[in-house]
């Protein structure tokens, strides 16, 4: 597995982080950059596939995503591409999204732009649901779960739902299910799951996923931990105590560990035996914890 890496496919975009007293700072963001750039600095050749800009922006990210050692080989350019600014309020360690801003909502990777060499190197493919509102990026994300698919990936998907982003709910809880679906991991929270399964309780919306019994589903309950199912069996394991700074994130620590994990230590497909469970309780913006489970 080490010899191969990971690729992470997506949209990055500028976080405006705005804190209680009304000051803001733009940071490089988006899920799948933020995947990116945590598992290159665990030392996982990481391959990021989208489409940037040559605007100020575009260019700055790019220049944070090849500082971090992440291969942009995937990348294409667009001298009329401008990435989406996320307008995000803090208080109380907590965040909201409050609003997107995008001038160039039609302009997307596309699926001929695709680079097939690297699946070719590579075994993991991670994607989320960011872009999935968009035909255009549909129809990438399709050829990307082809080509995964064609070169036997292991293939990881991220709910991540930004309601803001879609028409209505209905589009994008049909939409994520179908993608989900395809992939061999899922990483939800809880209230997504509440959202696509359309249940009230938590109890009723993990009956529903009785129908996924080959998948690998992580669930995230905040202060109550993660639970990991997988063929009518699971893990529940509570998260530790921390004085939670910023969660702005932190879903995305929490995968780049598991695909770190993944990355080193094989994928989990045998056995239920010799489970290991570790915590990194991290203090500081942008990571809340890192929890991993690893099954050999």
């Amino acid at each position: 597995m080490k010899s191969k890496g990971v690729i992470s496919f997506g949209e990055v975009i500028m976080d405006r982080i705005i804190s209680p007293n009304s000051q803001s700072v733009m940071k490089v963001g988006g899920a799948t950059a933020n995947v990116a750039i945590r598992l290159a600095r665990k030392s996982v050749p990481t391959f990021y596939m989208t489409k940037i800009g040559t605007d100020e922006h575009s260019q700055y990210a790019k220049q944070q995503l090849e500082d971090e050692g992440i291969d942009l080989s995937g990348t294409i350019t667009s001298v009329n591409k401008k990435l989406c600014i996320v307008s995000i309020v803090q208080e109380d360690g907590e965040r909201e999204f409050q609003s997107y801003e995008n001038d160039t909502p039609h302009i997307w990777l596309e699926a001929n732009e695709l680079n097939e060499s690297i699946y070719q190197k590579t075994h993991i493919s991670y994607f989320g649901s960011g872009t999935l509102f968009h035909d255009i990026a549909k129809k990438t994300s399709l050829k990307a779960l082809k080509l995964a698919k064609k070169y036997q990936h292991f293939i990881v998907m991220d709910a991540n739902i930004r309601l803001k982003r879609w028409k209505n709910e209905s589009d994008c809880r049909k939409t994520i299910n179908s993608f989900l679906k395809e992939a061999d991991l899922i990483k939800m929270t809880e209230e997504e799951l509440l959202f696509l399964c359309k249940a009230k309780d938590y109890r009723t919306a993990l009956q529903q996923l009785s129908s996924w019994s080959n998948q690998w589903i992580m669930i995230t309950r905040g202060r109550l931990g993660a639970t990991l199912l997988h063929k009518e069996k699971s893990i529940t394991v509570e998260a530790p105590t921390v004085d939670v700074v910023d969660t702005t994130g932190a879903g995305d620590a929490f995968l780049s560990s598991i695909l770190h994990d993944i990355y080193y230590h094989g994928i989990p497909l045998t056995s239920w035996n010799g489970n290991m469970y570790s915590f990194e309780q991290i203090q500081k913006e942008h990571m809340l914890f890192l929890f991993s489970v690893l099954i050999k």
